[in-house]
């Protein structure tokens, strides 16, 4: 048996129970892909990425939240602050953090629908 066929028959299997795919569930909580709360939730989510990255780097670096805040002349607190999510981040910080870190960090941004993509790495 495939496992397209397998993965098809246990998702009708889940369904029949009344089990519903995570898609939905955000479909549910936060509505429909679009809709401001769903922006709103995605955007939150990935912000809480973004400092979880931070968290793990710094880490990985046997580094201090107090070193990195003594680095970028800011307050302890704050890097707790940005590593999770307590209040949104100007970009400027990130990069600070960034540097701190002695780490490089690259934004991309791929235009929908055209083949046109930009990238800078800082």
């Amino acid at each position: 048996m495939k496992y397209s066929n397998i993965k098809n028959r246990r998702a009708a299997v889940l369904k029949s129970m009344g089990a519903i795919t995570f898609e939905e569930s955000l479909d549910k909580h936060y509505g429909k892909i679009g809709t401001s709360n769903r922006d709103e939730f995605e955007l939150e989510s990935k912000l809480e990425i973004i400092g979880e990255i931070l968290k793990q780097a710094r880490k990985s670096q046997n580094l201090t939240q107090e070193k990195i805040a003594q680095s970028m002349g800011i307050d302890k607190t704050n890097i707790s602050k940005i590593e999770n999510n307590v209040k949104r981040q100007r970009i400027d910080t990130i990069l600070r953090f960034v540097n701190a870190l002695d780490a490089r960090m690259s934004i991309k941004i791929k235009l929908n629908g055209e083949h046109n993509e930009f990238e800078m790495v800082f």
